[in-house]
């Protein structure tokens, strides 16, 4: 099955995905499979739950998840050497943010209540 993804946690924590699951020997890994669906699953009449009221109508539900810090590249300053020359070292490292969003099909509002809350 080309579409599915096998994404395994350990004890601590630490998530790994299809492609380095076959490197690791380690047996307190739990592993779940996952069918990657199409990127725009359009379903005629499916409202978004947000403006959905009966709670147990279907509805678009949408889950957003923001890492809001994760190191990206290098960071380099500039700095003069002892002629006045200009030269750049390694500083830091550069951090960036990313968001995500889920949108998928639920049979009932009641599974999507996050809605409510923005």
């Amino acid at each position: 099955m080309s579409n599915a993804r096998i994404v395994c946690i350990d004890q601590n924590a630490t998530l790994y995905q299809s492609e380095s699951i076959k490197s690791i020997k380690n047996n307190n890994l739990v592993c779940r499979m996952f069918e990657t669906l199409p990127q725009a699953v359009e379903v005629p009449g499916l409202q978004s739950c947000r403006s959905v009221k009966d709670l147990w109508q279907s509805c678009s539900c949408t889950y957003s998840m923001r890492l809001e810090w994760y190191p990206c590249m290098l960071k380099y300053c500039r700095n003069k050497d002892s002629l006045g020359h200009g030269a750049s070292y390694k500083c830091g490292i550069k951090s960036c943010s990313k968001g995500y969003d889920f949108t998928y099909y639920t049979p009932h509002k009641q599974l999507c209540l996050w809605e409510e809350e923005t």
